[in-house]
């Protein structure tokens, strides 16, 4: 199993159990190709967490690919808006109309996979391989 010289800067401080749970868990994803997809390559909180990510899956050998979906003003605060939602921030429902821009805009882009790391953690799946994958 390979090791993270970062990972490895915090035995001290988490000690054994955790870096070796997270070890047993990046092997789980040998031979798989992750692909992250976000919003912003700069400044918002997932891009943040990937620039900090991406080095220690390489030390790891995990295969990643990191593909940034730019939305428009008005798919940005529906984003937003779900967000605030799912986290209980704010209540209510989301307009049909504010649901189909953001589908549109989403359409339009070239990407097999979409997971938006902030709505879905919890329902991002993997994609089946296909011939040639």
């Amino acid at each position: 199993m390979k090791r993270s010289p970062r990972l490895e800067h915090y035995r001290q401080f988490v000690g054994n159990e955790l870096l070796d749970q997270i070890y047993t868990a990046a092997a789980s994803l040998a031979g798989l190709h992750v692909l992250h997809v976000n919003t912003t390559a700069q400044g918002g909180g997932v891009a943040e967490l990937l620039h900090a990510l991406l080095p220690v899956m390489d030390e790891l050998g995990i295969q990643h690919t990191w593909k940034v979906v730019p939305l428009d003003d008005s798919s940005n605060r529906f984003e937003a808006h779900l967000v605030d939602l799912l986290q209980g921030i704010a209540h209510g429902d989301v307009a049909e109309e504010d649901q189909l821009v953001l589908l549109d805009t989403l359409r339009r882009t070239p990407l097999d996979f979409v997971h938006f790391s902030s709505v879905t953690n919890s329902m991002s799946k993997p994609r089946k391989r296909r011939a040639g994958d």
